[in-house]
């Protein structure tokens, strides 16, 4: 069903979330630490990296569907 006006309102967003059974949360303080490994490059490459070795090894890199 499309949406009025093109974009979803107020109404859609409480049946979908009812629905789907989603909740509002209040956002959680994250510790420095996990920042930073998060924005370090080399454990973002790594992670890339792993990611692309277990593609190579489960042969899905002809089907991008099943990722």
């Amino acid at each position: 069903m499309p949406f009025r006006k093109g974009k979803p309102d107020e109404d859609w967003f409480l049946t979908f979330s009812k629905r789907n059974r989603l909740s509002i949360k209040k956002p959680e303080v994250i510790e420095a630490s996990r920042v930073r490994q998060q924005t370090d490059p080399f454990v973002v490459y790594d992670f890339f990296d792993q990611v692309e070795t277990t593609i190579n090894n489960l042969q899905l890199q002809p089907y991008p569907a099943r990722i």
